[in-house]
């Protein structure tokens, strides 16, 4: 195979809901659970985008309110 590229994920959510996923579903390797409300971008200095980035935001637009 050729060189390529591993993805590293990083799971966004709510304080709450990281400590719950923590403790049901800890992150693997490749993997950080960030606690963080997305309205707040605090949370990009947690992200490491030195060979690019792709997000997925599924569902996620939904809850943000119209400005």
């Amino acid at each position: 195979m050729g060189d390529y590229v591993k993805a590293f994920i990083y799971n966004l959510d709510f304080p709450n809901v990281i400590a719950y996923r923590n403790q049901l579903l800890p992150a693997g390797d490749r993997e950080q659970n960030i606690p963080c409300n997305l309205n707040d971008t605090a949370w990009f200095d947690a992200i490491d985008a030195t060979g690019g980035a792709v997000f997925f935001a599924s569902g996620v637009f939904y809850y943000f309110l119209k400005k």
